[in-house]
């Protein structure tokens, strides 16, 4: 709540991980898993569901036979 009270913008990347990586570094260094956060990633508000793995990967098979037969043969 204080964050969006200032309105505080985040940094941007590659300036997130300059200054996290250090911290993540020391936290895995001295077994803190409590200051170890696991970052996320900017992506995860991408995340529109949770599948199974092997469903994930039958669509990448089916996206690379697609694309490989929409190239036919030369």
């Amino acid at each position: 709540m204080a964050w969006e009270k200032d309105e505080l913008k985040p940094l941007p990347m590659p300036y997130q991980s300059m200054i996290s990586d250090p911290v993540m570094a020391a936290a895995v260094k001295g077994q803190r898993a409590d200051i170890y956060p696991g970052i996320a990633g900017q992506g995860i508000g991408m995340i529109k569901a949770v599948r199974p793995a092997a469903d994930i990967l039958a669509d990448y098979v089916r996206g690379a036979r697609t694309a490989l037969a929409s190239r036919g043969t030369d």
